[in-house]
C-alpha cells in the first residue's frame, strides 16, 4: 500500500510539472485548447482524491 501511495505522490508531481509547463504556454501567447485544461483539472482532482483517500 505504501508503494502505492508513493507512486500517487509521484504523479501528483507530475501534474504540478505540467501545470508549470501550461502557464509557460500561456504566457507565450499560445492558445491551450479548454478541453486540455480541463482534462489536467479533472486527473488532478481524482489523484489529490485517492491520496486522500488511501
Amino acid at each position: 500500500m505504501n508503494e502505492f501511495k508513493n507512486t500517487l505522490d509521484i504523479a501528483l508531481k507530475e501534474a504540478d510539472e505540467t501545470s508549470y509547463w501550461l502557464d509557460i504556454i500561456e504566457e507565450t501567447t499560445m492558445e491551450i485548447p479548454n478541453q486540455l485544461q480541463l482534462k489536467y483539472e479533472e486527473l488532478t482532482k481524482i489523484v489529490v482524491s485517492i491520496i486522500k483517500n488511501s
